[in-house]
């Protein structure tokens, strides 16, 4: 009768652990299988009759076995449960992902548990690994991390230009500017450009008209000036750019090729051709200049220097401001 009942609860003990909706696989000191239950086998197409008494590592070779060995060791010494989290290690067994909820994943996303188990002196002589399905929660995951990464460009992005807005575009000179105190040896500029007789542009062709030459400027904008910084709409017609490792040389030469670019290609819209230039204004950074604002102060100096002397040209910002001009 005693037996019958040992047996009786051992059939029970297999009925629940075959029940559990997670991977339960119960392993010895030398990783050798001793439960594996039909979770397990469904995820991996291996029957128990063929994986009990096997080392686990030697069923399933694609297991990070030093890591794995490390985790049964510990639990085993220490008598302490483990855990491992999909976001520190997202595929820690191979086992199929059959949900179609979770985008076409291949592999199972899992939470791992390492359970210690006791024998009647009171040893940990086996460790139970617990495997949890968890791609659900880590594609709602994901999919809302990657949406709060689209929101968050959205949110720093100017539709018409894509070119950093103001808002964020001055949040990144704030942090650039930190920086370049911190090294007093760089060599930093900002630029800040204007397009000449805009509001006659939008007057004479209409505003799509004018949206085109601001897309057209401010692609010129970005492809000449992101390589070296950050470029950015300031507002209207304005655009910006800072970079903290350009000297004064490459700095007016940058700025100027783009002028002469502008200048040389007028802008197709329509039927229409209308010839743009643009004015530019520059400070390079020194001891002198107190803030970000102070920089932006300087720049926009030049660039008022240089339309007030006739458009179409690079102006420095330097301390008399009697500033150094290129005109084309």
């Amino acid at each position: 009768m005693s037996g019958d009942l040992n047996l009786s609860e051992f059939h029970t003990l297999v009925q629940v652990i075959n029940s559990v909706d997670a991977g339960i696989i119960v392993v010895d000191d030398s990783a050798k299988i001793t439960v594996w239950n039909r979770f397990a086998q469904a995820y991996t197409g291996l029957n128990s009759d063929k994986v009990l008494g096997e080392r686990l590592f030697d069923v399933l070779s694609d297991l990070p076995s030093s890591w794995m060995m490390d985790r049964i060791q510990q639990v085993i010494t220490t008598g302490a449960s483990g855990f491992s989290s999909w976001e520190n290690r997202p595929h820690v067994f191979p086992f199929h992902n059959f949900c179609p909820l979770t985008g076409g994943e291949r592999v199972m996303y899992q939470d791992v548990t390492f359970l210690p188990l006791f024998n009647l002196s009171g040893r940990v002589s086996h460790v139970c690994i617990k495997i949890n399905d968890v791609s659900d929660i880590a594609r709602n995951k994901m999919n809302l991390r990657t949406y709060n990464q689209k929101l968050q460009r959205i949110s720093s992005i100017d539709g018409l230009t894509q070119l950093f807005n103001r808002r964020h575009w001055e949040n990144l000179l704030k942090e650039a500017y930190v920086q370049i105190n911190n090294e007093p040896e760089t060599s930093a500029a900002l630029f800040i450009c204007d397009i000449d007789h805009f509001k006659k542009v939008n007057d004479t062709y209409g505003h799509q008209t004018g949206d085109d030459v601001i897309r057209y400027v401010s692609k010129e904008w970005n492809e000449v000036l992101s390589s070296i910084g950050h470029c950015g709409r300031f507002g209207g017609e304005e655009f910006v750019a800072f970079s903290p490792n350009v000297s004064q040389q490459q700095a007016l030469d940058l700025a100027e090729s783009l002028r002469r670019s502008i200048a040389s290609h007028p802008v197709i819209s329509g039927t229409d051709t209308i010839p743009v230039t643009i004015s530019i204004g520059l400070a390079l950074h020194s001891p002198a200049i107190e803030s970000c604002d102070d920089w932006l102060k300087k720049a926009d100096e030049a660039l008022y220097h240089a339309k007030e002397t006739g458009r179409n040209r690079v102006t420095m910002h330097c301390d008399s401001l009697s500033a150094v001009a290129l005109q084309g």
